[in-house]
């Protein structure tokens, strides 16, 4: 009852004694607050305060939606967000279930017109000034990683999901942070048979999964448009969402489920040995770090950081394609993957080479042991003694001479 949100000096229920519902006409939204409060008893064992009152703002957040009165929707998701911060506990299911169809529904309201609208486009000043897709997306983080403690609730969470909203959440055309706060949701959605949204049917299932596969892939060769009015998203604003994605991509290679969809995917590993080539490339032309001190051709530590993520996304990447070609090789078409991106076996050989010989020296600081042994790996595992000593001497100075990694190509 005494709650401000924050930099505000006025009581969100003084707000809302201001504002009445279309439909209520005479009916502050304050008084509706109040008069439902009143009637909490609380006798029930499984009752408590804090549900009540979230169930009573949901009761409100529906009739802004079916009045088109998008006013009051920020002032109560703050009394919403007040509350849960102060429960002891995460929030009942029922609550949830109650809570993600609301938030979608909200959502949609801004980003279904960032999807459609032609670039340079703005979606309506009003509903962004109402809506903050932000706070509501943090909740639904929030509520996702809370379910995903248990795999009962994990599978409730993600059976209430929508899968149409979770994809539209990976468009290019949303705000960077909430694609990576989205990406963060669905790594907190794979358990040992599934990932992404669970439906009672395998094959839609199975489907479903397949396209969440190649919206991840094809994210990570995407450039988010910042919202109009904004600075264009910097290099390693993108490198950071690369390397979000990604992580997603591993966290599915850690059950037997997702890897064997990874595997079986008709682009997926095409388009991380892509990635792979452009990482490998990018990394000689960005100004190295040596000590912690910015190399003098670069411009400002942003690039440090550029390079340092670049690394790791690199060291990501490979783990991944070593893992799904070590484990699921038997079932692989390796040359029929690698076709589905131009020059693909070229990029694969070029890219795994440099690793496989890389000093880790300057331009390629950072790059760790594990990987480079993983693409040294790889090549041993696929290439003829020829193509092995023809690789060996295409390399000028290759790692095997200073001892460090002798070639076994072959």
């Amino acid at each position: 009852m005494n709650h401000r949100p924050s930099k505000s000096r006025e009581r969100v229920l003084e707000t809302m004694s201001r504002l009445s519902f279309p439909s209520l006409p005479g009916q502050s939204i304050s008084g509706l607050i109040t008069e439902g409060l009143s009637q909490f008893v609380g006798v029930d064992e499984d009752d408590d305060l804090s549900s009540f009152a979230c169930s009573l703002l949901s009761d409100l957040w529906e009739t802004c939606l079916r009045d088109k009165f998008y006013t009051p929707i920020y002032l109560i998701l703050d009394l919403y967000e007040f509350i849960l911060a102060r429960s002891l506990g995460p929030p009942k299911f029922s609550l949830v279930e109650r809570f993600l169809p609301l938030a979608t529904r909200t959502i949609d309201l801004v980003a279904v017109p960032r999807v459609r609208l032609v670039s340079g486009a703005k979606v309506d000043s009003h509903l962004l000034e109402c809506i903050n897709v932000d706070q509501i997306l943090v909740l639904m983080h929030g509520m996702a990683f809370d379910a995903s403690l248990n795999v009962e609730s994990c599978q409730a969470f993600w059976k209430k999901m929508e899968f149409e909203f979770t994809l539209m959440m990976l468009n290019q055309s949303q705000p960077l942070p909430q694609i990576v706060l989205v990406l963060q949701m669905l790594g907190s959605s794979v358990m040992a048979e599934s990932f992404s949204i669970v439906l009672d049917d395998p094959e839609k299932q199975s489907t479903l999964e397949g396209h969440t596969i190649d919206r991840l892939t094809t994210l990570l060769f995407e450039r988010p448009e910042a919202p109009p009015g904004e600075s264009p998203y910097e290099d390693h604003e993108v490198a950071t969402l690369q390397i979000e994605t990604i992580r997603v991509l591993n966290g599915l290679a850690t059950t037997k489920h997702g890897s064997e969809v990874l595997a079986q995917h008709r682009t997926a590993i095409g388009r991380l040995v892509r990635l792979l080539h452009v990482s490998v490339t990018k990394l000689y032309d960005l100004p190295p770090t040596k000590h912690g001190v910015l190399d003098e051709a670069a411009k400002g530590p942003e690039f440090s950081t550029i390079h340092e993520l670049t690394s790791s996304l690199i060291n990501l990447t490979v783990r991944l394609i070593y893992h799904l070609l070590t484990n699921y090789g038997d079932t692989i078409n390796l040359r029929e993957k690698l076709m589905v991106i131009p020059g693909g076996h070229h990029k694969f050989l070029v890219s795994l080479t440099r690793l496989a010989f890389s000093e880790q020296l300057v331009y390629e600081a950072g790059l760790d042991n594990e990987a480079l042994d993983a693409a040294h790996e790889i090549l041993d595992g696929i290439l003829s003694p020829e193509e092995g000593e023809a690789v060996v001497q295409a390399i000028e100075t290759p790692r095997g001479t200073t001892g460090t990694r002798v070639s076994t190509f072959g």
